[in-house]
């Protein structure tokens, strides 16, 4: 029991500093996705499917 818990402790890390990196290069929200995983670690893969988001100009 032990072994999976430090296992899952470390999938977690492993996830929030991949969610922190994706995020980054998505240009999302670093800090809430990292909370995001850090809570439910398959929430990383939510997020690289996502297209990154861009910057709409407003029209005048």
């Amino acid at each position: 029991m032990i072994i999976s818990l430090v296992l899952l402790l470390i999938v977690t890390v492993l996830a929030t500093f991949w969610s922190r990196h994706l995020a980054n290069r998505r240009n999302r929200n670093a800090g809430a996705w990292t909370f995001v995983t850090a809570l439910l670690p398959p929430m990383v893969l939510i997020l690289w499917a996502l297209p990154p988001k861009t910057v709409h100009q407003r029209q005048v």
